[in-house]
Parts: C-alpha cells; structure tokens; sequence
C-alpha cells in the first residue's frame, strides 16, 4: 500500500449510534445497495439501478481493495485503510488468500464508515490531506477507540439496516440462515439482534 507523506487518523464524528446507523442506511439506499438479498431479488427491485456487492459500490466511489500479506510483527503499526483525496482510497485486507465473502463485507463496511464518517472530518480540520486508518487501534487512545466504534456502528446499519432485519429475523423460525441472507458472519446477526432487541425493550 502506498504511504503519503501527510496523514492524519480519523476524526470521530462523536454521534449517537442511532444517528451513525441511520446516517449508514441513508448512504446505501443513495448509491443503491441493497444488502437484504430476498429485497434484492423481489419482483418490486426489478428493472431497478442497483448494486449487488459492496466491493463494486467502493469501487464506484474511487476505492481499491488489495489482499496483503502482514509479518506478525508489523500487524499493530500496518494499515487497513488510507484515503488519499475525495475521489481516491485503498482497503487493504489482511491475507495471503481471499477471505470468505461474509468476513470479508463485514470488514469493508467498516473501513467504508472511516471513509464516509472520518475523512471529511479530518479535510474539515486539516485541510485536504490524506487518512490513515490502523489495523489495530491503540488501545490506550481514546479517539482511535471511538472511531473504531463508530466504524462498527456504520457497519451495522450498512449491512443490516435496523427495520429489514428485524422483519426477516421475526420472519424466519432459523435465524442462523440469515447471515447468508445479507451475507455477513454469524456473530453480525446475533449482535445485531441483541442489540435491537435491547433497544426495543427499553422503549
């Protein structure tokens, strides 16, 4: 992966999950993802501009995703992420071989919420300069902390938007066959359906 000379890591936009997840919906429907593949494949998205997987939607916007190979040693100071201008950035995804196609979303996603959330951020405060993202965030940094919780946020809300997933999850009597249904690991769907079960609970 190319390294600027100029980089600065992501500025957390410090919103409430909720307004991370719509903002994230909001961006898919606009470019035409459709991460719901039964949605997808109705008779009513017929005919309809849309796009099928999200690495075509991040190439659409500029993006390149390359498959790395990371010596263990360096995997804590290695990027996956950096955002060159507007219109030019690159994922890079840890593996010798390709990942399954559901890891593989999940991770995109996320590197799409720093790109989305953070990058205009950083040009707001720093001018027009590029964006690195960290593979592994530091731990004891607070602001690389918390925009690697809003990336995961994004991520939710692009991958499973809250109203469809919830009718297909109380739709189905297996929800375990979901993850093939918007195509993301297993784990997704049981922390997402915690999660809006809790949400809907508490009122």
């Amino acid at each position: 992966m190319h390294f600027p000379s100029q980089v600065y890591q992501p500025v957390p936009a410090n919103c409430a999950r909720h307004a991370i997840e719509t903002f994230a919906e909001s961006v898919a429907e606009h470019l035409g993802f459709i991460p719901d593949r039964d949605a997808a494949e109705s008779l009513q998205m017929r005919g309809k501009v849309r796009v099928e997987r999200i690495q075509d939607l991040i190439k659409k916007i500029g993006g390149q995703i390359e498959f790395e190979y990371v010596p263990p040693s360096e995997l804590h100071t290695s990027q996956s992420l950096i955002v060159f201008n507007e219109e030019r950035f690159e994922i890079a995804l840890l593996g010798r071989y390709r990942m399954e196609e559901k890891d593989q979303n999940w991770m995109l996603a996320q590197e799409l919420g720093h790109r989305l959330l953070h990058y205009p951020l950083v040009v707001q405060q720093h001018g027009d300069v590029a964006m690195a993202v960290k593979r592994y965030p530091d731990d004891s940094d607070p602001i690389a902390r918390q925009a690697r919780r809003e990336a995961l946020r994004f991520a939710f809300g692009f991958l499973t938007p809250a109203k469809a997933f919830m009718n297909a999850y109380c739709g189905t009597d297996r929800p375990h066959s979901l993850e093939y249904r918007f195509n993301v690991p297993r784990r997704t769907i049981e922390l997402r359906y915690q999660y809006l079960s809790e949400l809907k609970a508490s009122g």
